[in-house]
């Protein structure tokens, strides 16, 4: 499995080590003074599993292309003399239908060849019922854009590692700008080794902070042998500290916890938790926001049963006490049979922003809602709710920004992630007309807007591409649309999940974003979840 390619750059010199029953490498090294000094060993086709059992080298344009197979699949690469593109998949050259019988062509025995004005052939036989030759071809396109350019994203770091799941992941920035990081996971208790907790383990909060250009090590933060952590929501406030509240999933409180940033990272820093008021232990979906001078709003849902509706409690000296809850949605008045999911932001005239979802409970006839309201006067009263969608959402946020105040939200159809966004410029009052925008990726998960009152709304999701590698795109709201920015590429190999993203931006000008990756370990054939942060300058 030793091939060489040469074009008018220089010389290529590629290998296989390996077998094609087991695991294997493709190597390579270039010259460019005719074979008396070589590069030095690299590897290609890291994000694709498999071992490559057909190889064919062909060129066009100044650029020698390698068309493999791996796993049935074909790919094309292109090298431009100092690296490699992306790996591409040519679905259309394993088979297709033959459009006058119906038939399918199992397109075999491939052969390629450069063609005018950038194009190539492909000449192969049917090795299916047909037995017939078959000729295809298509244009390259423009070659540079094979190549992505420079990131500008640093290369990921792991914060954490092992079988756990992690949840609620959380990254914020302070105004120093460090980044701090909070996820939920099985406790593992201090100097074990591994970083496996048992299926009996309670959940935790653990945190890190990015201080310089160094994580912390991860620490647990809260715990409790006898009670389960779930639904962590996390904000930090205008002095720097990290108010946290969570669903105590044993009990049905919604508990809060705060430290200052610069010490977060001992847990007897945090102060001890305390339940917030409520009319029932039956709370879940915590959403905490801070609004400055000493305020602070958390909003809960009910979900069920004759108290089920959204809920405020707020305080006014920074979580030493905390009022009674306002009911800003009675479900059973509304008929909703399960409310949950309550999101909240403010804008920079004082009023604050609620969103919530109304679903049916399982054999139900209630229709899935998106409801909306507002408050003039810090949360004492709320307006009488209105209907953004009257159907299943699968994602929303609302974000505040100076006084302009954003809700969007992601919708199915036709089996298609939708986008659509609302504004308002006058604290909620009138609405534009929803707009919808999905090009940015096609199919994609784990949305996250975020921003304040210095930086412009970005929009993060996770997208495909078309080599079928994860890559998390980044648009951003310029006042009058959307606008791409640099993406960052996960260079997942197939079978890996990126998921859990969520992202911050400091005062200094950085983007920093969090993400788990699910991957399986080649050597156990266990899943690995990792936790991992990359961040650029905006």
């Amino acid at each position: 499995n030793i091939r060489i390619a040469t074009d008018n750059q220089g010389t290529l010199l590629e290998w296989q080590v390996g077998n094609n029953a087991g695991s294997c490498n493709q190597t390579y090294q270039w010259s460019t003074d005719n074979g008396s000094t070589w590069s030095g060993q690299h590897t290609m086709l890291d994000s694709l599993r498999g071992c490559a059992i057909e190889n064919q080298y062909f060129e066009s344009d100044d650029y020698l292309f390698l068309a493999t197979t791996i796993d049935a699949q074909i790919y094309f690469l292109a090298w431009n003399g100092e690296s490699w593109s992306d790996p591409l998949p040519q679905t259309e050259l394993s088979g297709f239908q033959d459009t006058e019988t119906s038939a399918q062509v199992v397109f075999d025995c491939r052969n390629i060849t450069q063609g005018p004005n950038n194009s190539i052939y492909v000449v192969g036989c049917d090795t299916g019922t047909g037995a017939d030759i078959w000729l295809t071809s298509r244009s390259l396109g423009d070659l540079t854009t094979w190549f992505p350019s420079p990131s500008t994203w640093s290369r990921p770091v792991e914060l954490t590692s092992g079988a756990n799941n992690l949840n609620s992941v959380t990254l914020l920035a302070d105004k120093t700008g460090n980044f701090h990081a909070f996820w939920v996971q099985p406790y593992i208790a201090p100097g074990i080794t591994s970083t496996v907790g048992t299926n009996e383990s309670p959940q935790a909060i653990y945190y890190s902070r990015l201080q310089g250009e160094k994580w912390l090590q991860p620490m647990t933060i809260l715990y409790s042998a006898t009670k389960n952590v779930a639904q962590l929501s996390v904000t930090i406030d205008e002095t720097g500290d990290l108010l946290l509240v969570w669903n105590e999933a044993d009990t049905g409180d919604i508990m809060f916890s705060w430290a200052n940033a610069g010490v977060a990272n001992i847990a007897s820093e945090w102060s001890s938790p305390v339940a917030l008021p409520s009319l029932l232990a039956e709370n879940i979906s915590p959403f905490i926001l801070a609004g400055g001078s000493g305020k602070i709003y958390v909003a809960y849902a009910i979900p069920l049963n004759e108290d089920r509706g959204i809920y405020l409690t707020q305080s006014n000296n920074n979580g030493d006490t905390w009022s009674q809850p306002v009911q800003i949605f009675n479900g059973v008045t509304a008929g909703a049979q399960m409310v949950d999911q309550p999101k909240l932001a403010i804008t920079a005239d004082g009023v604050l922003h609620i969103l919530w979802k109304q679903a049916s409970v399982l054999g139900g006839n209630t229709s899935p809602r998106l409801y909306y309201s507002r408050s003039l006067d810090g949360g004492n009263t709320w307006a009488n709710p209105a209907v953004v969608v009257d159907g299943t959402t699968n994602w929303d946020q609302i974000l505040g920004f100076g006084n302009l105040i954003q809700r969007i939200w992601q919708a199915s159809e036709n089996d298609q992630a939708i986008l659509w966004l609302q504004t308002s410029n006058d604290g909620g009052l009138n609405w534009s007309q929803p707009v919808s925008f999905s090009n940015f990726g096609g199919n994609f998960s784990d949305p996250i807007l975020f921003g304040d009152n210095i930086r412009q709304p970005n929009l993060f999701f996770i997208a495909n591409n078309q080599s079928a590698n994860q890559v998390m795109n980044n648009i951003l709201w310029d006042g009058k649309g959307w606008s791409e920015q640099q993406d960052l590429r996960f260079n997942s190999a197939p079978g890996d999940k990126i998921s859990s993203l969520n992202a911050a931006v400091t005062l200094t000008g950085k983007f920093g974003v969090l993400y788990g990756r699910k991957s399986i370990d080649e050597t156990t054939g266990q899943p690995v979840i990792s936790l991992n942060f990359s961040q650029r300058e905006v």
